[in-house]
């Protein structure tokens, strides 16, 4: 370390080991290491840095590979969004969407680059610096979006620098005529240049504007199905197939239910991740279930025709019934996916509810003798003990649930952050003292849903209102109370606020899993611990 040479040696060290595994792999005669060589051939490394392309099995081969003191940290942003040096990558409608990482546009503070022009160093140092930034970002920026955007914040931060916006103008023609911009990103020279004055990007729920990639981007020459004919699978259109239960052990994949691409023609994807939710575990919520002719009972009839059928014309017509209903469900800002998923389940609740004293189920007020398909699946019951820490005397009440929040910390464990969640202390009145004394709160579960709903608090209330980044390592199945629970579905939040940003739904089976992000689906393998920094809300049924 700390050698001239250190980072060639190093660089070197680490081809070697990697020649020796794919030499190994290679002149094996097993067809799983030929398989295995095939993937891992596509693999990119800059020194310490790697890309892996479609091949999730790598941070548990990587140990093969590399000598045991060599530790691999992976980077959890998902399947579909990466960053790899200076390199911003996704994969939209099966496309590579290549655009611009500088991590300093994370830092919520100012970060001082390029020469003032009123300072000593030459102004034409500045004006040669944004013409040289334009050829990076034409070489790396495969999308008209991300060029133009770069364009823009370098031009908008030179200008209040002082510098002349008709003199940059100039350079950005004159790196027109030099390099094919307007050729590769289909407008002519001066056009592109205006897209930088106006606002033309607007109106997409993702930070990154999602939406407007998909519709502006030209075709890529590399696909994911071209890489691997024989392993990708083009599910944008589903083929019809038979549902089969999360029991059923099925070796071929192609026989579980793919989800309903679903479109966003605005901001709907809190709806879709929902409705995706919905769909996994539309088997158990809508099997031999009782609908009321009120207007709930109708949406829930539509809401299971809509997932039974699988049409995406169908799952259309439900999006605007529901907006129809409540004007949360139109998309037309950017709303929060747990409050989507709660509304849906007030639906799905008003739409079942009976009483079990009797047919007049709307005249109970009574929740205690209510009984509905919602607080079937996910009501639960907690057993809440207060102690007073000063006198020991204890209180017992039993508190109706249908999820329970979490916080994130130090790459721990759903269950060990559930057990974290069930105690805390808290100041109340107590007989012992005229003041409020400090009481120690245990929660337990006194009964367990049939889908137990996890929300993670990546927010807090204060000034800042940061969002909690912390990784959280998300189990295959755990147990509780010698229940085990097997994984659902996940609702991924990728955004820095509660206001923006983008959602994606992971959904589970026992051999195989699904991405769901809007209209893009694709299949993807079942892995027994992620590691997420963007999950939100986690779904596990009981199994049996």
């Amino acid at each position: 370390m700390g050698g001239n040479a250190s980072p060639f040696i190093a660089d070197l060290f680490l081809a070697w080991q990697e020649f020796c595994f794919m030499e190994k792999l290679c002149k094996s005669k097993n067809e799983a290491d030929l398989e295995l060589a095939k993937k891992l051939s596509n693999n990119s490394r800059y020194l310490d840095d790697i890309a892996v392309l479609n091949y999730l099995g790598f941070g548990t081969i990587y140990k093969s590979i590399y000598h045991p003191s060599q530790i691999l940290e992976g980077s959890e942003f998902g399947y579909h969004y990466d960053h790899f040096l200076d390199l911003n990558i996704q994969i939209v409608n099966g496309k590579f969407i290549l655009g611009i990482y500088h991590k300093v546009d994370d830092f919520d503070f100012e970060v001082i680059s390029f020469p003032f022009p009123s300072s000593n160093i030459h102004s034409q140092v500045g004006y040669n610096s944004f013409y040289s930034q334009l050829v990076r970002y034409y070489r790396l920026c495969n999308n008209l979006t991300d060029f133009v955007i770069r364009v823009k914040m370098l031009k908008n931060k030179l200008v209040s620098r002082g510098y002349e916006v008709n003199l940059l103008r100039n350079r950005f023609l004159r790196f027109c005529t030099f390099y094919h911009a307007p050729y590769k990103y289909g407008r002519t020279d001066v056009a592109l240049w205006d897209m930088t004055e106006d606002e033309v990007f607007g109106g997409s729920c993702m930070v990154d504007d999602r939406e407007a990639v998909a519709a502006l981007t030209r075709p890529c020459s590399i696909l994911l199905k071209d890489l691997y004919p024989k392993k990708h699978k083009d599910i944008s259109v589903p083929p019809p197939v038979s549902p089969i239960s999360n029991s059923t052990q099925s070796q071929n994949s192609s026989l579980l239910p793919i989800p309903i691409p679903l479109v966003n023609p605005q901001n709907h994807c809190y709806l879709n991740s929902i409705l995706q939710v919905f769909f996994r575990f539309k088997d158990m919520a809508f099997h031999d279930i009782s609908i009321n002719s009120n207007s709930e009972g109708q949406l829930v009839k539509s809401i299971k025709d809509s997932l039974l059928n699988g049409s995406e014309a169908k799952m259309a017509h439900l999006k605007n019934s529901l907006s129809n209903y409540n004007s949360f469900f139109d998309g037309i800002v950017q709303r929060d996916a747990y409050e989507c998923f709660q509304l849906l389940r007030e639906i799905l609740h008003g739409g079942t509810r009976r009483s079990i004293l009797g047919s007049d189920s709307d005249q109970a007020e009574d929740d205690e003798f209510i009984v509905s398909t919602s607080k079937s699946l996910f009501s639960f019951l907690f057993k809440k003990t207060l102690t007073c820490l000063k006198c020991e005397l204890s209180s017992v009440f039993y508190i109706q649930a249908s999820e329970i929040n979490i916080y994130p910390s130090n790459l721990q464990g759903l269950l060990a952050l559930i057990n974290e969640a069930m105690e805390s202390t808290l100041q109340k009145g107590c007989n012992c003292s005229n003041r409020n004394t400090k009481h120690s709160e245990l929660l337990e579960f006194e009964g367990l849903p049939n889908i137990l709903c996890i929300i993670v608090n990546r927010y807090t209330f204060n000034s800042s209102g940061r969002k909690n980044e912390a990784f959280i390592s998300i189990e295959r199945n755990f147990t509780i109370n010698e229940q085990v629970f097997d994984h659902l579905a996940t609702v991924y939040h990728h955004g820095a606020t509660t206001s923006s940003g983008h959602y994606t739904t992971k959904i589970s089976y026992a051999d195989a899993a699904y991405i769901c992000d809007d209209h893009c689906v694709s299949l993807t393998d079942v892995i027994s611990r992620e590691k997420s920094k963007s999950c939100y809300i986690l779904f596990y049924s009981r199994r049996n």
